[in-house]
């Protein structure tokens, strides 16, 4: 079976309040919690920032930052992937 592969942001006050379509976000320990409750066995999480205006200047900016960064602007998440 192939992984199912999820984002969430960080459950930081910017990222809940910043938009009213975040639902349900949860900090990522929660997220693995919430997976192994409900029958994954492996799961990963991968932290990861993006600078959203470089990508503008050029697609190879784009750069994932393995790593959270909390300042305005910046756009901070986990990737999940977990597997039975």
């Amino acid at each position: 079976m192939s992984p199912v592969q999820s984002r969430t942001f960080l459950p930081f006050h910017k990222n809940v309040v910043g938009d009213p379509t975040h639902l349900f976000v949860l900090h990522p320990e929660n997220w693995r919690r919430l997976f192994i409750k409900s029958g994954f066995g492996s799961i990963q999480l991968w932290h990861m920032s993006y600078l959203p205006a470089l990508w503008r200047l050029n697609p190879r900016f784009n750069i994932r930052l393995p790593l959270y960064i909390p300042f305005a602007g910046i756009v901070s998440t986990c990737l999940i992937i977990a597997s039975v």
